[in-house]
């Protein structure tokens, strides 16, 4: 009789096969393809190989680079946080820039009639001209400082 370690050894090493699915995949009458774990009564399918997903990326701690400057202990950011953070900056003032030129047209009091997303020119009576101000205005306050 085998002792109990080489029982669970081959047990642990016949796990992976016990695990593996099978995967088939088949055209119905009507054209319309079907994936299953058991193949159709009538009619063929292909059998699929299956690869295992690839692993996922390592995500690293997200705690900035700590380090001493000579002035006495300030913590130093990457190239790369710096980087990031002057292109977040710069898109910032771009959309300020827009956001208070739309902001300016909206205050026009001649201008009323304005080109939506989607292309389509409309018009806005005063009440909704009002709350797109607003609008722009609460962005302007909370963004734009």
């Amino acid at each position: 009789m085998p002792d109990l370690k080489t029982l669970l050894t081959a047990i642990l090493l016949a796990l992976p096969l016990l695990a593996t699915a099978q995967v088939y995949k088949w055209t119905d009458e009507n054209g319309q393809v079907h994936y299953g774990s058991q193949p159709p009564k009538q009619g063929q399918a292909d059998r699929i190989k299956l690869r295992a997903a690839p692993p996922a990326p390592r995500q690293e701690k997200s705690e900035p680079t700590q380090a001493k400057d000579e002035s006495g202990g300030e913590q130093r950011r990457t190239a790369a946080e710096k980087e990031a953070e002057a292109a977040r900056r710069a898109q910032l003032q771009e959309n300020c820039a827009i956001a208070r030129k739309n902001l300016a047209v909206l205050q026009e009091p001649t201008h009323r009639r304005f080109r939506t997303d989607d292309g389509e020119i409309t018009y806005f009576d005063d009440e909704q001209r009002q709350q797109r101000i607003d609008q722009a205005q609460a962005y302007i306050d909370e963004n734009c400082a």
